[in-house]
């Protein structure tokens, strides 16, 4: 997983099981885009666009295209790790458009599930994978098993820690040296 203090890119393919209610065949039907930011070691926040277009069934129902927008929250574990599972939870609305309708409908959508990151090259490119069950507020309340698998990348530079503040000792002045020493005289009195 990219590294605190950074923002990355994802862009996932979905394959969806779709509810039975939505009347569409369960294929690879789109995906999401989107970024994120590695908030603290164990949580990022994302925004992403997701775009699905799914085929009606063989029964002739009609395809429908949906383009949702989501705003999610994710629970990393082992973020410094080659594997880093999460859990992720999120909110977003969707519009769907079923072909040959006067109009299109823009519902409440939640979505959650879990995923792992792994990490492919060095510390900026992780292979990303998850299962989401997603609920849809529409006219009839509909959920969706949508698995997704692509690529998160770390942009910008690794922040950099800031180093250790060491208070050090207080500097003393040094004594000054004693006057010195006039040598003995001799003395020009005598008995």
């Amino acid at each position: 997983a990219e590294d605190v203090g950074q923002v990355y890119v994802k862009a996932l393919g979905t394959y969806i099981d779709a509810d039975s209610e939505r009347l569409v065949d369960d294929d690879v039907v789109g995906g999401a885009i989107g970024f994120g930011y590695a908030l603290s070691e164990h949580f990022n926040v994302e925004f992403d666009m997701q775009m699905l277009n799914l085929d009606g069934d063989p029964s002739g129902n009609p395809d429908q295209d949906q383009t949702a927008v989501n705003l999610s929250l994710m629970n990393i574990y082992n973020r410094s790790g080659l594997f880093a599972p999460y859990l992720l939870a999120g909110a977003g609305v969707v519009n769907t458009d079923v072909d040959g309708a006067s109009d299109d409908q823009d519902d409440l959508q939640l979505q959650g599930g879990a995923g792992v990151l792994t990490r492919l090259w060095g510390d900026r490119v992780s292979l990303r994978t998850e299962v989401l069950y997603r609920w849809q507020d529409a006219s009839d309340s509909l959920g969706d098993v949508l698995v997704n698998a692509g690529f998160s990348i770390a942009l910008g530079s690794k922040p950099v820690a800031a180093a250790p503040v060491v208070a050090s000792a207080p500097v003393v002045a040094a004594a000054p040296p004693p006057p010195p020493r006039s040598p003995p005289c001799a003395s020009s009195w005598r008995p």
